[in-house]
């Protein structure tokens, strides 16, 4: 009897002292945190410093949520590697809250091209609600979900991470309504997979949804458009993009699109003219020898670059007219095709 009472209240009072310690770093965090907010780094960093990170790490209901402020005080203070470290040990714990991750915080992770902070995140939601569970997962985390998916997915194509972009989008609970950037990313890469119907039904709800528009935007609804054999759509997407922003990448990249499509089909005009003509001229004993797409015949010192400048085109697109070339070795008198194959 008296060793069973003169243990109880030795665990009693390791108890209470570890929801001390709980909740006393639970109210310094928040002081952290408001700091950080009104741009006091300096005193946020001499505020978390009086936690016991000893005590805080051994205390499992602590350790993640002081981690995840460790990691928002080194991206304020410009450290990404070092944030992006403890964000990762936060999410490993298990135990972090994933409502308590800011938008700020993975906006910074975007920024600066931190991919595993983001995949690391993406991967826990995905993990925290399975699709077999998103029924009954409450509308919040349903909402938490998709909001923050949408968030990274459209930072990994917004940089032209198209895999993992649409790793993320389709992780999206469809049965809510999507944030109209994400149907039309989903468009996009529909196109780039040649996906067409389903690219037409994204793009549809994007019309629906939508309600701001920028120069991205505008640029990636001309591409789905054009993609999908809506001219009128697309060169009427692409003069607003002309008017509204005038001296954006976008808009220059569409200004260089319509005049090489103008050059294309004036140059195709040329080639019509020139058969007609030969045709006209001899008699039709046998198939002309003239070629209906012009080909170049490479001099000494000539490169592929040389000849996209010369003939309104790109390195790319020579190169597949030309399959068989290979860019660094390619000899003199080879014929280059400076047509696409009829």
């Amino acid at each position: 009897m008296l060793l069973g009472c003169s243990t109880s209240p030795t665990d009693s009072t390791k108890d209470h002292s570890s929801i001390h310690v709980a909740d006393a770093t639970l109210i310094t965090l928040s002081h952290v945190k408001a700091y950080l907010l009104i741009g006091n780094i300096k005193q946020a960093q001499k505020t978390f410093d009086t936690i016991n990170t000893i005590d805080t790490i051994g205390n499992p209901q602590s350790m993640p949520n002081t981690l995840l402020t460790l990691a928002e005080l080194r991206a304020a203070s410009g450290d990404a590697e070092g944030a992006q470290q403890t964000f990762l040990q936060a999410l490993d714990s298990g135990l972090l809250d994933k409502k308590s991750i800011s938008v700020t915080l993975i906006d910074y992770f975007c920024t600066e091209k931190k991919w595993p902070a983001l995949q690391g995140y993406a991967s826990a939601l995905v993990a925290s609600v399975p699709d077999d569970n998103i029924q009954n997962a409450s509308p919040t985390v349903n909402h938490l979900k998709n909001s923050a998916l949408t968030q990274i997915g459209l930072c990994f194509f917004n940089a032209q991470r198209f895999d993992e972009a649409q790793r993320w989008l389709q992780q999206l609970d469809v049965t809510q309504q999507l944030d109209s950037q994400a149907y039309l990313a989903l468009a996009r890469m529909a196109v780039e997979q040649k996906q067409y119907p389903t690219a037409q039904q994204l793009i549809n709800q994007y019309e629906v949804t939508k309600n701001k528009i920028d120069a991205k935007m505008l640029w990636t609804a001309f591409e789905v458009y054009r993609a999908l054999e809506q001219p009128e759509i697309a060169n009427q997407i692409g003069e607003n993009l002309y008017s509204l922003f005038p001296n954006n990448e976008y808009t220059r990249n569409y200004i260089l699109t319509v005049k090489r499509g103008e050059r294309m089909i004036r140059r195709q005009q040329k080639i019509n003219a020139l058969i007609q003509t030969t045709d006209s001229t001899f008699e039709k004993k046998q198939p002309t020898s003239f070629p209906e797409v012009p080909f170049h015949i490479m001099q000494k010192g000539e490169t592929l670059y040389q000849l996209s400048k010369r003939y309104g085109v790109t390195t790319p697109e020579l190169m597949s007219w030309n399959p068989n070339l290979v860019i660094d070795d390619i000899s003199i008198g080879t014929k280059i095709r400076i047509l696409p194959i009829p």
